[in-house]
Parts: C-alpha cells; structure tokens; sequence
C-alpha cells in the first residue's frame, strides 16, 4: 500500500501510482476470480478470510489513490514530512552520540560523525534507508 500513496507517480502509466496500472490490478483480478470460483468455500477458513482481506486491501488502495487531491499528493505530502525532519535535526551520530558532521549520502535523514560510525551503522541502517530525490 505505501508503494501506491508514497512514491513518485511519473513511472506510472496512469499518474495514480508508481506502478503500471495493470500491474497494481493484476492482483485485484485474481483475489475476485478467486473469491467467485465455487470451490472458495472449500479453502481453509483461514485463506478465505486472508484472500477477502487481501481483495479489500487492494480495492481500498486504488480508491485511496484515485481520491487525492492531485496526482502525487500523498508523494508530495511525505516528501515535505521528510523535509521537515530534516529541519528539526536529527543531529547526533546514532553511533557515538557525537554531533552529526556528514549526512547519509542515500537518505539524507541520518547523520554521522566521520566514516567509521556510518560504516558501523551501515548493516543497520541499510534496512531503512531510501533514496531521496531531494
């Protein structure tokens, strides 16, 4: 769902979302031919509810998307969240506590001490870093 609301919506076919329209409706056709098909009530109990979760999910999303303000609002709206994170400051190295001199060349939200702290926090951070486009 967060690939629908907050990514660049210029890759798309559609300026709904980053991802091709048919590729973010593929998904949305099999839960539907899947939930219509007479042998459903036969799965698990389990499957059925995750299946018809799922259906939801993806219907909601593409409501979701369709419903902003603009093409891209939501990107628009997180990149100005992320903006401002960046303004208050998260100025201590996470590794030494020590004043932040560089910032992650990726991200651009952490900062670091020297080299040797980002290379220490490296295996760490990798999970939730992302490249910015400012």
């Amino acid at each position: 769902m967060a690939m629908l609301q907050w990514c660049d919506v210029t890759p798309g076919n559609d300026a709904v979302a980053c991802i091709p329209s048919a590729t973010r409706q593929a998904p949305a056709v099999k839960t539907k031919n899947l939930m219509e098909n007479e042998r459903f009530k036969e799965l698990p109990r389990y499957y059925q509810v995750e299946i018809s979760r799922l259906e939801g999910m993806l219907g909601a999303g593409e409501m979701f998307a369709k419903s902003a303000p603009y093409p891209g609002y939501y990107y628009d709206d997180m990149r100005k969240y992320s903006r401002a994170r960046l303004g208050m400051g998260i100025d201590n190295c996470p590794v030494c506590m020590e004043e932040g001199e560089m910032v992650c060349s990726k991200c651009k939200v952490v900062r670091y001490c020297g080299a040797k702290c980002q290379k220490k926090d490296w295996k760490k951070h990798k999970g939730v870093c992302f490249e910015t486009n400012y």
